[in-house]
């Protein structure tokens, strides 16, 4: 048996750029699913409606054949890069087998679990009714349609009413039963027949809300969650660019980063994990010299759940001394929004490509931060650090590496980005920047202009117990039964969270190594001496030669 659940992960939006991209060839490969009740404007739509309601009546044999159908269809029809991979991912899907399976439900009238087969035994029950019978064979009471029908059918051997146009694909064109007489050359095929048994056309939100939610635990993905980040016909005009390139390597890889694109789809999540906004007030508690920004990213986090829209929010700047916690609370907002963290060392930049990607004339081109942490993740709103970006070099003779930053950190501009290395349009401007800096002296007012800039000022000694307790606490409870002293805690508050972090690590590995069950002065004495110094180091702990 086919994936099923393959299937339905991408099957939305597989239909719909079918459709744009070959639309002649899609018409004529679903047509005999829709009949002649297609309608050009909406075949995708359409043509998604039936299939899940196969399945929403058990009727998996009939989903498998209406995908199998446009596949085999469209593959003779289309030589369209993005279409043909698209119809390989589709055919793959169905070769695989499904290990979770679905289940059939019997009908009511106890025959074959397909649409067209109940057609049939609805029929065949109508011309075999008897007056005073108004149960089916398996118990269901009878309504007054299928009673008017029955006698009908009793009375003059023959179905009418709306029963009958509802049914007329499986009967002849006299009103039989299929097989039961009448013009044969009326006949129609089994998709034919089993489009008359669907609504006419495509229900309301609401309807297909009520569909989709409960074919969601068998894979039908939630959109209602879900931006697209970029279209079929953008990354189809780009398909063929790559053969123009010299360099083989360069057109390999392109090549494989249109492909990606053509199997990952358009759509990426843009709600936050449950419970994130308590626990972000959590996390002000735990880290109160970020009081001011931890309540700016919570509120706007907080209106984007609460109206289900994605997050909007003007990029942070952060401003202090090293070792104030900043980089600690970069990757805690990551770990509590539930989206990658995707960190750039500024003092390292020397070319706008690490952020916009390089054009793939030679072999080492690539793409961009940017355009990686939104087209190979899950969610429209990775977060995107710039640490120490007061250090970026200006003379390195390759321009402005931050250059980028002045239509990335602009929504309107941001929504149409274009990285160098495939110059696709994807929607950028749902990313949260957060940007760290010494001081604002080297960067400029353009620059700035884009930030709402927040001043971190040293955290007290209260301050920094807190947030070492918080580091320890978080550390500590991913190794139950390893404990620590006090006195260990109080020391570990003269250094900053960064190394606080490392140290505890270091720590927790010897008293692992050592079979002891607690932390004590010792243990950080002794690592502290094989790291060569006694105490904070604000170049940054190492090993001592």
């Amino acid at each position: 048996m086919a994936s099923i659940q393959g299937l339905l992960k991408n099957l939305d939006w597989q239909l719909t750029w079918l459709n744009e991209l070959a639309p002649a060839a899609f018409r004529q490969a679903t047509l005999p699913l829709l009949g002649a009740d297609a309608t050009k404007w909406e075949m995708a739509d359409k043509v998604l409606w039936v299939l899940l309601y196969y399945l929403d009546h058990d009727d998996t044999e009939r989903f498998i054949r209406g995908v199998k159908q446009i596949v085999e269809s469209m593959e003779c029809a289309c030589q369209n890069k993005i279409v043909n991979h698209i119809l390989g991912s589709m055919s793959l899907e169905i070769r695989n087998e499904d290990e979770t399976g679905f289940p059939h439900s019997s009908k009511r009238l106890g025959y074959d679990n397909s649409y067209l087969e109940s057609a049939r035994s609805l029929f065949h029950f109508f011309y075999q009714w008897q007056p005073g019978m108004t149960q089916f064979p398996d118990g269901t009471p009878m309504s007054e349609a299928d009673l008017a029908n029955a006698r009908h059918a009793y009375d003059y051997g023959w179905v009418e009413d709306d029963r009958a146009e509802e049914l007329y694909g499986a009967c002849d064109s006299d009103g039989h039963p299929d097989g039961q007489g009448g013009d044969e050359d009326y006949e129609l095929e089994w998709s034919g027949r089993l489009a008359a048994l669907l609504p006419r056309s495509i229900p309301d939100a609401s309807e297909r809300r009520v569909l989709f939610d409960r074919l969601s635990p068998v894979g039908v993905p939630d959109r209602r969650y879900q931006l697209a980040l970029f279209s079929a016909r953008d990354l189809d005009a780009l398909s063929d660019s790559g053969t123009n390139y010299r360099d083989h390597q360069a057109t390999k890889s392109y090549a494989k980063t249109v492909e990606n694109l053509a199997t990952w789809g358009p759509y990426r999540d843009f709600g936050f994990r449950r419970g994130a906004v308590h626990d972000l007030i959590d996390l002000g508690a735990d880290l109160p010299n970020f009081e001011g920004v931890i309540g700016h990213l919570t509120e706007a986090i907080n209106l984007a759940m609460s109206w289900g829209n994605p997050l909007k929010l003007t990029p942070i700047l952060l401003v202090g001394k090293p070792g104030t916690g900043k980089s600690y609370l970069v990757r805690r907002l990551g770990e509590i929004l539930g989206v990658t963290h995707h960190q750039l060392e500024a003092d390292n930049l020397h070319h706008s490509s690490a952020l916009a990607g390089s054009e793939p004339i030679w072999s080492a081109a690539a793409p961009g931060l940017v355009f990686e942490a939104l087209t190979s993740g899950k969610h429209v709103s990775p977060i995107i650090s710039l640490d120490e970006i007061d250090k970026a070099a200006r003379d390195s003779g390759h321009g402005d590496p931050l250059a980028p930053l002045h239509s990335l950190l602009e929504s309107e501009t941001a929504r149409h980005f274009r990285d160098s290395y495939l110059p696709l349009s994807i929607d950028a401007s749902h990313v949260i920047w957060i940007a760290t800096a010494n001081s604002l002296d080297r960067l400029s007012e353009s620059l700035l202009s884009r930030f709402v800039v927040f001043s971190i000022k040293a955290p007290t000694p209260s301050q920094s117990r807190y947030i070492t307790d918080s580091i320890v606490r978080e550390l500590m409870d991913q190794y139950p039964g390893v404990g620590i002293d006090e006195e260990v805690i109080d020391q570990l508050t003269s250094f900053t969270p960064r190394e606080q972090r490392r140290l505890l690590e270091a720590l927790i590995a010897r008293v692992t190594f050592y079979g002891s069950e607690c932390i004590v002065i010792d243990d950080l004495n002794d690592v502290l001496e094989r790291l060569g110094t006694g105490q904070s180091s604000r170049n940054g702990l190492g090993f001592a030669s």
